[in-house]
């Protein structure tokens, strides 16, 4: 594979980034070289990460990963879009824990407000400070919930292993 890959790397020619002056800044066959081992190695990671998921059993879908990945990659973007993207996948992120830890999430209402105070005139740094900590406390009450759940359930499958050793004796 990686012979096939050296041999493979030869410029089509094409593809290269130029700027004002129409000079080439990285020739054709490094950004053919840097194109294809890119590519490569993305792929040969996505493809280890979810084998690597699937031991730890989750059923990845390759193609829909693959149509999330060309959402993002598949043609430029302007950074402020690429920031939106990133701060979304992260509070897509926490909305899934939240959810895991039994939260009822209104993705609309939170998308509201995160709209409301992304476009107000105005925002403070005590405010935010503010908001932070009566938000902290509250996460706080749900990770305790989802903590003493867990802890109930554990208690119970113990006492149901015990009761199954005993009923096999």
């Amino acid at each position: 594979m990686a012979a096939a890959l050296v041999l493979g790397t030869t410029s089509c020619g094409c593809g290269t980034k130029c700027d004002v002056n129409n000079d080439s800044i990285v020739s054709a066959e490094l950004s053919d070289s840097v194109n294809t081992y890119y590519g490569t190695i993305v792929g040969m990671q996505i493809n280890k990460g979810i084998e690597d998921q699937y031991y730890h059993g989750n059923d990845i879908d390759v193609q829909d990963y693959l149509k999330g990945l060309q959402m993002v990659t598949g043609q430029a973007y302007s950074d402020s879009y690429m920031m939106g993207i990133a701060m979304g996948l992260r509070v897509a992120g926490y909305i899934d824990q939240l959810e895991a830890a039994g939260v009822d999430i209104d993705r609309d209402a939170i998308l509201a407000k995160v709209r409301e105070y992304a476009t107000a005139e105005e925002v403070n740094l005590q405010d935010i400070n503010q908001v932070d900590v009566i938000f902290s406390g509250l996460t706080d009450r749900v990770s305790q919930i989802d903590f003493n759940r867990a802890k109930m359930r554990a208690e119970q499958a113990a006492k149901n292993a015990q009761k199954t050793q005993c009923e096999t004796k």
